[in-house]
């Protein structure tokens, strides 16, 4: 994963603040740490979701773990073109 262009697409492209993009980024290594993966694809969500760690999480940190893999996935798309 190449943080550093994803968070530039995030600042260029969804016009994000330094302090959100960082956020995302860090949201996203989150998600891998908890997956156990280096990859966020369309099945990283459902197997979060089947984490226990997710289990007990606060319904904000849950949606804001959903979305940073929602951008991910959107800037993966973009990157394969």
């Amino acid at each position: 994963m190449d943080y550093v262009v994803f968070k530039q697409w995030l600042r260029d492209e969804k016009n994000m603040s330094i302090r959100s993009a960082t956020d995302v980024v860090s949201r996203c290594k989150r998600i891998n740490r908890m997956t156990y993966t280096d990859r966020i694809d369309d099945k990283t969500v459902e197997i979060l979701i089947e984490t226990d760690t997710y289990a007990d999480m606060s319904s904000f940190i849950k949606s804001q773990l959903k979305r940073a893999a929602t951008l991910y996935m959107e800037f993966a798309k973009k990157e394969m073109k």
